[in-house]
């Protein structure tokens, strides 16, 4: 189970009601949280694969948010499994030289 910050429950709440969502939408429907705090939410979302990024094709300053997919998700977390392997085996590695 992943524990999230408030902040983060509320932006995955939004994501009920719309399909996607831009940074400045989020802030604009959750006054009570500060920007500092979704701008590290979302952040947080998307480093734990839950929340995807997609490009803006008419403003590419700006980018939509939105839930992954099942196999988004997937990918995500075989990726990072990899990645943590790979890692414990380099360490494993030189401990044992």
């Amino acid at each position: 189970m992943i524990k999230l910050r408030k902040s983060a429950n509320e932006i995955l709440k939004l994501f009920q009601d719309q399909k996607q969502w831009t940074q400045d939408e989020i802030e604009n429907s959750l006054p009570n949280f500060h920007k500092d705090d979704i701008k590290y939410s979302l952040r947080k979302l998307n480093d734990k694969g839950i929340v995807v990024k997609i490009p803006n094709l008419r403003d590419m300053r700006r980018v939509y948010h939105r839930i992954a997919t099942q196999d988004e998700f997937s990918e995500t977390f075989e990726s990072r499994k990899m990645f943590n392997i790979k890692f414990y085996q380099s360490i494993s590695r030189l401990i044992s030289n």
